[in-house]
């Protein structure tokens, strides 16, 4: 509190020395002062300065502070050690790559980020980690994990051969034990001594965690499959009244101006986790009855002006690449002159038909980068049609339920209050949410169809892959005819394609093309897995053909334990509680119904199938 915070003190800044202006960013992370004034001039003094001019302890502490205070002007500072990473001390490079990892989750990462990871990993390799700390090694595991999502090669086993063998002490810090597992399962590393080490420390130290540990723990072992029942226990047992502890803290907050939406991520993780690994201990019931509670508490934030996100962003019009053109497909892009529309309502939430070109937008989307390609953001027509201030909040994806790739169209559910969002959420993360697409890809796959399992990696920013480091995914599909084209492709043969219904019961990015280009039946015109196919596909579809048709919630389909077995009390706001099933279906768009009138069917029984599937009246099996 004795900090200054004037602007004349701001401005007294750039008569700091290096050290002095190292020392204070330090200081205003360490008493969280965010946002402010003073934070805020100790960023824009750096801008003007040379990172040369910094030791790199001072590099350090001045990253390590500006990711504290949630301000992301760090890139400079990160080709810094880049260039000077052989002067800089493990315990620093360690926070340089904290600060570079925690700033991911407020901006897209950038190449300088990808060299710096690099050029830290390889050296310490190199050095086998001489003079790495316990904790230092902790936290750079975690930085990997978040900022890449997989291992570096040779990168995650060594650091966790040394863990193992030099210190357990640091293994059962309250601090790291829910790191620790939340890494090793986000690299897909499962190194039974060390997950072993781990679960002790859990059970001993469960009542000892904040929320977000132990759902990061309980996620850690659904991710990567493991029913640790002694595990589950403790967490469940430490869940329960700590998620009443938290949520009033979280109303307490509001009350004062502010509001943290991070307790409804922990709450959805423990959701999905106890979900997917069949196990209930009280835990479906608790926290959908928090989700509800902290939703309504969220809607009567918003409503006294509490700012719980970023504010809505309407781009000016760009001229993105010409619909149907090899550089619109190839970018990932199908600009359209078709609007959204609402095709069914519900108490507090909507399904909206999506066509092609239209993104949307969520708390990871860099909106400027999507104006210049010519992508208009869903949030918008949410904005206009309903002008609720859930569709401002970008911290809350604006109240998408999910995302569609860009040039895809189908089905979005968007929630129109919080509580209803956090009660979707809660849906989907106990695996009762159904999503089916109508897709057309390459080649004749069999009547019996296919059942596609591979694990997708993924980091956020190029095509997803097929890996055995990737996280788990299922797409099932179900062939309903197969296709030929009229014509002869240019190297004479006649291409054959198989029109598809196709469920996934796991959301990956871009999940869907890249199990079938894994498949060898890559999506039609799909210019970023299947970039050699380009040219003839738009010669007889104009974008990406997969659409999603249908969505279905609260049905309690999987046999497992999930909402229809969760004893709520109240009403379930219709959206699928207590046993109650909703449907929502939308008919392939004219663009892709011509692709398939141009097409013809291989047999008579191809051709019945397309007829249902253009009229609308095929059915789920």
């Amino acid at each position: 509190s004795s900090i200054p915070s004037s602007s004349a003190g701001a401005r007294a800044l750039e008569q700091f020395r290096p050290q002095e202006l190292s020392s204070l960013g330090w200081a205003c992370a360490a008493v969280s002062v965010r946002g402010g004034l003073l934070i805020g001039s100790v960023s824009e003094e750096l801008g003007q300065r040379d990172p040369g001019d910094f030791r790199p302890q001072e590099v350090a502490n001045l990253t390590w502070a500006l990711a504290t205070c949630r301000l992301t002007s760090v890139q400079r500072l990160h080709m810094e050690a880049v260039r000077r990473v052989a002067q800089f001390a493990p315990q620093d490079l360690a926070s340089v790559l904290w600060s570079s990892a925690a700033s991911r989750c407020h901006v897209s990462l950038d190449r300088g980020t990808d060299m710096l990871f690099r050029s830290v990993c390889t050296s310490a390799l190199a050095t086998g980690f001489a003079e790495w700390a316990p904790q230092s090694l902790i936290n750079t595991l975690w930085a990997v994990a978040t900022v890449t999502a997989r291992d570096p090669p040779g990168f995650v086993p060594a650091v966790v051969s040394v863990l193992t063998e030099t210190s357990e002490a640091a293994l059962y810090s309250q601090k790291h034990v829910p790191n620790v597992a939340w890494a090793l399962a986000t690299v897909r590393h499962c190194d039974n001594e060390i997950l072993a080490i781990n679960a002790a420390a859990a059970v001993a130290l469960a009542s000892e965690f904040s929320l977000q540990g132990l759902a990061n723990l309980a996620w850690s072992r659904a991710a990567l499959l493991i029913r640790d029942g002694a595990l589950l226990n403790a967490v469940a047992s430490a869940a329960l009244p700590r998620i009443q502890s938290e949520l009033a803290a979280v109303c307490s907050s509001s009350a004062e101006g502010e509001m943290d939406p991070w307790l409804a991520v922990s709450l959805s993780e423990l959701a999905w986790a106890f979900s997917t690994l069949q196990k209930d201990e009280g835990v479906f019931a608790a926290t959908a009855t928090a989700m509800a509670s902290l939703g309504r508490q969220m809607d009567e934030a918003l409503g006294a002006g509490t700012a719980i996100g970023c504010t809505f962003f309407r781009p000016d019009a760009a001229a993105g690449p010409a619909a149907g053109s090899p550089e619109a497909a190839l970018a990932g892009d199908a600009t359209s002159k078709e609007e959204p529309r609402i095709v069914q309502e519900g108490p507090g939430w909507c399904a909206i038909m999506k066509p092609p070109g239209w993104e949307v937008d969520t708390q990871e989307t860099d909106q400027v980068q999507a104006a210049s390609r010519g992508r208009r953001p869903l949030s918008s027509f949410l904005q206009e049609c309903y002008g609720m201030a859930l569709s401002r909040q970008k911290s809350l994806d604006y109240g998408f339920l999910h995302r569609l790739d860009t040039p895809s169209s189908g089905l979005i559910v968007a929630a129109l209050s919080c509580e209803t969002l956090l009660r979707l959420r809660w849906v989907q993360a106990t695996n009762d949410i159904e999503r089916e697409y109508v897709v057309l890809c390459h080649g004749r796959i069999g009547q019996e169809g296919l059942v596609l399992d591979g694990p997708v990696r993924t980091d956020g920013r190029g095509p997803s892959v097929v890996a055995q480091d990737g996280q788990r995914a299922l797409t099932q599909v179900c062939k309903l005819a197969t296709l030929r084209r009229p014509q002869r492709s240019t190297d004479g043969t006649v291409p054959a394609y198989s029109l598809c219904r196709i469920s996934i019961d796991t959301g990956r990015r871009h999940q869907i093309r890249a199990h079938l280009a894994h498949a060898g039946h890559p999506v039609v015109c799909d210019g970023r897995y299947a970039p050699q196919k380009l040219a003839e596909d738009l010669q007889i579809c104009p974008r990406n053909f997969l659409h999603r048709w249908r969505l279905a919630w609260g049905s309690g389909s999987d046999g497992g334990p999930g909402p229809a077995d969760a004893d709520l009390a109240g009403s379930d706001g219709g959206i699928g509680w207590n046993r109650r099933s909703l449907e929502v279906r939308a008919p392939l768009p004219g663009d892709l119904r011509a692709v398939l009138v141009a097409l013809e069917p291989e047999a008579r029984a191809d051709a019945v199938a397309v007829r249902a599937v253009l009229e609308g009246m095929w059915e789920k099996k």
